[in-house]
């Protein structure tokens, strides 16, 4: 591999914002628009204002830049374009005038090649402004974010890694979570094209063949709850309102518990008609609310209930859990399994389940290791006995799949190397594990691993989220 050509060798990063070094009036004035020009509804009064000081104030670059985020929510993208051109004219160490150029060109007219000629084709953001010593952190990390973003766009994967790697040299610039992010979206892209051949991808990689096969009832009306409330949750939303989660939750636990095990069930009785529905454009988030409100609940009963729905194959599993599967799968898991380790593990060993289902389990178990330090030797154990238990399988067994183990052997070696080394060793002889998930066997052992860390959210938190996004 080449060598990294992304530094910031020979200038000084500034954690304070040039704001600043300006006059009273003037930050007064910054401070206000920039909470101003950052709401969903701006009134065309603040682009005039704008205005008006950019005429008393020419040499502050900052309200040209809040102008253009005016511009850019009020969808205004050619006057925001002229904007951006006309103070790079002007003003050209202005940095961000110059990045937000840039990144016009790449995401509204697609057009990577523009992009980079805004920035000169530059590699460094000492390249781009070679006379300008100080930058402040949010100036490099915007630069090298676009980079990354234009690199990615061009299909240069290596440069792209070569970025993050950048980051992960100059810690703090952005969080570890952003640059786990980055990876993720490399991954991600390379899996979207066509064209890009993994280096260590089998070429014929082992996958199990789901052994559930469900059993569908001719219903199509909702099940018979306990509870009626809990019929909210097959309004077509992808979130529930804080109201109705309250409400939710200070039902009577038993008969809520049992409500929500026969709402995930009924997502595999009535799987085809509500994929007739979906081919109307009807959709429902029903077993994502269900699993959500048994985590809330801790509802250790109710595990083998979600187990049981994590065996059913990927194209159900996609259909009602999106990304949740991969994104959220884990804390479902950890909330309700976490005592339960024995039975986290036997599924792990089970043939015929799919590895995205399986990962989420292993997801948890990692989880637990970071967090309960005192139950370290128990999973210890836990690791070595799915390790065994994957090198006494054949193909035959349909318990293998190069996926899952792609995933596993980096956990085990990220937990303790010197203890799986060599059970995992034979597991790559053995030609089970996919390394374009993992890396070769060398690759892991010669890094420093550490296992992720991982944010637990609450019901509420999560609906939050999903609400703003729709909104």
């Amino acid at each position: 591999m080449a060598n990294n050509p992304y530094n910031i060798d020979g200038i000084k990063i500034s954690h304070t914002s040039e704001i600043e070094n300006y006059p009273p009036f003037v930050q007064e004035k910054l401070e206000e628009f920039f909470h101003k020009t950052n709401k969903k509804n701006i009134p065309w009064k603040v682009v005039e204002d704008l205005k008006a000081l950019i005429k008393r104030f020419p040499d502050v670059p900052h309200f040209k830049g809040f102008l253009a985020v005016a511009y850019e929510n009020l969808k205004k993208y050619e006057f925001r374009k002229n904007l951006l051109i006309n103070t790079i004219e002007k003003q050209p160490d202005y940095v961000f005038a110059r990045l937000d150029l840039a990144n016009h060109y790449l995401n509204e007219e697609d057009d990577s090649i523009k992009a980079s000629e805004v920035l000169n084709e530059s590699v460094n953001i000492s390249d781009l402004f070679p006379e300008k010593k100080l930058f402040q952190k949010q100036e490099i990390a915007a630069f090298y974010t676009l980079i990354f973003d234009i690199e990615l766009d061009k299909g240069n994967y290596e440069h792209a890694h070569f970025i993050a790697d950048f980051f992960e040299k100059n810690k703090g610039i952005i969080s570890e979570e952003e640059i786990l992010d980055m990876r993720m979206t490399i991954m991600n892209a390379k899996m979207k094209d066509d064209d890009y051949k993994f280096p260590f991808f089998k070429e014929t990689p082992i996958e199990p063949v789901i052994s559930k096969v469900i059993e569908e009832t001719a219903d199509t009306e909702n099940p018979v709850l306990h509870n009626d409330l809990l019929y909210k949750l097959y309004d077509e939303k992808i979130y529930l309102e804080k109201e109705i989660t309250d409400e939710i939750l200070k039902l009577d636990r038993t008969s809520l518990i049992e409500d929500l095990k026969t709402i995930l069930k009924d997502a595999e009785n009535r799987y085809s008609y509500f994929q007739d529905l979906a081919e109307e454009e009807k959709y429902y988030y029903f077993p994502c609310h269900a699993l959500w409100l048994l985590k809330e609940l801790k509802a250790e009963e109710s595990l083998e209930n979600i187990l049981d729905f994590f065996r059913n194959d990927s194209d159900f599993l996609e259909f009602w859990l999106m990304d949740e599967l991969t994104e959220y799968g884990w804390s479902f898991i950890y909330e309700t399994g976490k005592n339960k380790l024995q039975t986290l593990k036997d599924f792990l060993c089970e043939a015929g389940i799919d590895a995205f289902a399986k990962s989420a389990i292993l997801d948890a178990i990692v989880y637990l290791y970071v967090n309960q330090p005192e139950r370290h030797e128990e999973i210890y154990k836990v690791f070595n006995e799915i390790a065994h238990c994957f090198n006494a399988s054949s193909e035959e067994d349909n318990l293998i799949s190069s996926t899952f183990l792609g995933f596993f052997v980096w956990d085990a070696l990220t937990i303790n190397k010197e203890l799986y080394k060599d059970v995992i060793r034979e597991l790559f002889e053995k030609d089970y594990v996919d390394e374009a998930i993992s890396g070769s066997y060398d690759d892991i052992m010669a890094d420093e691993l550490q296992p992720e860390e991982r944010k637990m959210i609450t019901i509420d938190e999560y609906y939050k989220g999903l609400k703003k996004m729709k909104n």
